[in-house]
């Protein structure tokens, strides 16, 4: 029954962001803006919680679930438990700089065309 519930939050969530994205006609990095930003919301509501516990990675590997994922981070960090900060301190390091790298490599192989 997980699979289903996955298949149905998370065809939901795909659509109504493509329909955010179509309407309004954001740039991909404003309606990532918004998926962290509904995440972090959701967490602070307690909605996150009851969506990944119903449809498991339908919602977890969404950038729904990212924003969710920080909430959880900070909120634990304010309550004294820097662990779960500074792994995800980490990973958005990690990203960040693997970022930067592709971006550069794709500079560098674009002037030599």
């Amino acid at each position: 029954m997980v699979f289903v519930m996955a298949f149905i939050v998370g065809g939901f969530m795909c659509a109504l962001f493509e329909l955010i994205s179509q309407a309004v006609k954001v740039t991909p990095s404003v309606l990532l803006t918004i998926g962290i930003a509904t995440g972090a919301l959701f967490g602070a509501l307690g909605i996150a919680d009851a969506l990944t516990e119903q449809a498991g990675a339908g919602y977890g590997i969404m950038v729904i679930g990212f924003g969710g994922a920080v909430f959880g981070a900070a909120n634990q960090a304010m309550a004294g438990e820097w662990l779960a900060a500074g792994i995800l301190a980490g990973v958005v390091a990690a990203l960040t700089v693997i970022g930067l790298a592709c971006g550069a490599a794709h500079a560098a192989g674009s002037k030599r065309d």
